[in-house]
């Protein structure tokens, strides 16, 4: 992954981070933090059109009833090749400790091996496990918002947890692979 996609894949998701948390009243997020959004457009069609389509999109997605828990985002990213899951040198590792820095009530995120799928779905299973009893709820699945990337071999893991977490009725809001 060269330096300019990890860039656009960086802002693209923080960007959907913030809107899905700002939906949530988690973050408290303006948009001038977004780096993707130039300052010439911020008052032009962009924000009317497209950040309102994007905001009511997450709002669907993430939306949360009153008085209930607000279930941090998962965030899960998948190494490539033979790279362990904390070599700080890759993108991958880079963007989940962005997102823990900025966010770090509102966003789980962590970054497995590419070997790790089976112990990535067991923490989203801890994660979405509210209530403590070792067994997921409809209203704990449905509450899940869950975004899983991943590079090279990594990418393959992330197609197979998401698939695996459908098969266990539990949604996948977005994935991102990347095989280069």
């Amino acid at each position: 992954m060269t330096t300019r996609q990890l860039r656009v894949i960086t802002s693209a998701m923080i960007t959907w981070v913030v809107l899905c948390l700002d939906t949530q009243n988690v973050a408290h997020c303006q948009l001038e933090s977004f780096p993707a959004v130039d300052a010439k457009k911020r008052n032009g069609p962009m924000l009317t059109g497209e950040y309102k389509a994007r905001k009511e999109t997450c709002a669907t997605r993430c939306s949360v009833k009153e008085n209930s828990v607000t279930m941090p985002l998962i965030v899960i990213g998948f190494v490539g090749g033979h790279v362990n899951a904390d070599d700080v040198r890759h993108p991958e590792v880079q963007l989940a400790a962005e997102l823990r820095r900025r966010y770090p009530r509102g966003v789980h995120a962590e970054v497995f091996a590419n070997r790790q799928r089976e112990t990535a779905f067991r923490q989203i299973l801890r994660w979405l496990d509210t209530d403590g009893n070792g067994t997921l709820t409809v209203g704990e699945k449905q509450q899940a918002g869950i975004v899983i990337y991943g590079h090279s071999w990594g990418a393959s893991e992330t197609v197979t947890l998401a698939r695996e977490l459908a098969r266990s009725s539990i949604p996948v809001l977005l994935t991102i692979q990347d095989r280069e």
